[in-house]
C-alpha cells in the first residue's frame, strides 16, 4: 500500500479509501493476469491452427502427386505393352494337370487386330 501512497503524493485520502483502492488494484491485476493467460492460450491455438492448415495443404498436395504418379504409371504400362512386341492376349479355359492352357492367343503388337492361336500338340 505504501507504493500507492507514494503515487498519490500530497493528496489527503483516508486509510479506508486507500485500502479499498489497493484491493481494487489487486483485483484488476489478477483479472489482467487471467486475461493474459487467455490471450496466451488463444495465440497457442492460433499457432496450432496455422500448423494444421499447413499439414492439411501438404496432405492434399501429396494426394495430388500420388494421383499424378498413378496416371503416369498407367501410361508407362500402356507404352510398355505397345512397345514390347508379342504378348499373350487370351488363353483357353481347358488346362492340363500342370495348369497350362490347351491353347493361347498371341498378338504381335498392342492394339493390333491380328492374332494367332497356338495349340498344344502333345503331352509332355
Amino acid at each position: 500500500m505504501s507504493d500507492l501512497v507514494e503515487r498519490l503524493g500530497n493528496m489527503h485520502v483516508d486509510d479506508a479509501t486507500l485500502q479499498e483502492a489497493q484491493y481494487r488494484i489487486e483485483e484488476l491485476e489478477a483479472a489482467l493476469k487471467e486475461a493474459s493467460k487467455g490471450l496466451d492460450y488463444y495465440e497457442e491455438c492460433l499457432a496450432l491452427r496455422k500448423e494444421n492448415d499447413k499439414l492439411l495443404f501438404c496432405h492434399q498436395w501429396v494426394a495430388e502427386l500420388q494421383r499424378e504418379i498413378e496416371k503416369r504409371d498407367y501410361r508407362i504400362e500402356e507404352l510398355e505393352r505397345a512397345l514390347s512386341g508379342v504378348f499373350i492376349c487370351g488363353m483357353s479355359t481347358n488346362k492340363d494337370t500342370g495348369g497350362l492352357p490347351d491353347s493361347v492367343t498371341l498378338c504381335p503388337k498392342y492394339g493390333s487386330d491380328y492374332t494367332a492361336i497356338y495349340k498344344k500338340v502333345g503331352a509332355r
